[in-house]
């Protein structure tokens, strides 16, 4: 019969864990492996359980609580970020803290042509509507975009972890469980 089954027991150890017994499933279309006990729970829950987490949050309301958890701190930081450059300005700070900035031939010139494009770029229509609408500088808007891009790229290793972290808190909270 080709769908028949032959169970086999196989050792297999993991580590941090005791010794299971692996059941191999034969049939028409190869070998199967899977894990007694294990082979009903999703790949996700694995993988929280082996990460000492709580895998019971992968509940309806756990998973809309903490994906919304984590895009709502994403768009935080963004918009946060941007006022705070856009406020504080750190490129022009650091420029003005830099002993020989405008000292070079060559930064001078970057200076110039940098100039010629912000004046280029702030007399298009779409530029000239945006400054009009929202009363803010749009070439300084655009400026604060970027330092807010390389600030969020410098400190991605720390925001990250911590929204990951605060949204599985949210989650746990949401399906009703307690971290352990």
């Amino acid at each position: 019969m080709l769908n028949s089954v032959l169970h086999t027991a196989v050792p297999c150890s993991s580590v941090g864990r005791s010794r299971r017994r692996m059941a191999v499933d034969s049939t028409h279309s190869g070998v199967r492996a899977r894990l007694d006990g294990d082979q009903n729970k999703p790949y996700i829950a694995r993988a929280l359980e082996r990460q000492g987490l709580d895998s019971s949050i992968l509940t309806p309301a756990g998973i809309f609580a903490g994906t919304l958890t984590h895009e709502f701190l994403g768009f935080a930081w963004l918009y946060a970020s941007w006022g705070l450059c856009y406020k504080v300005q750190p490129g022009v700070q650091i420029s003005n803290t830099l002993p020989s900035f405008g000292s070079s031939a060559m930064t001078r010139r970057w200076w110039r042509q940098g100039r010629a494009f912000s004046e280029r770029f702030r007399s298009r229509p779409f530029v000239q509507r945006f400054q009009y609408r929202t009363k803010l500088d749009g070439i300084r808007f655009g400026t604060a975009g970027v330092e807010s891009f390389v600030l969020r790229k410098v400190l991605w290793p720390i925001t990250i972890p911590t929204k990951i972290y605060i949204a599985y808190s949210v989650a746990v909270l949401f399906a009703g469980t307690a971290v352990r």
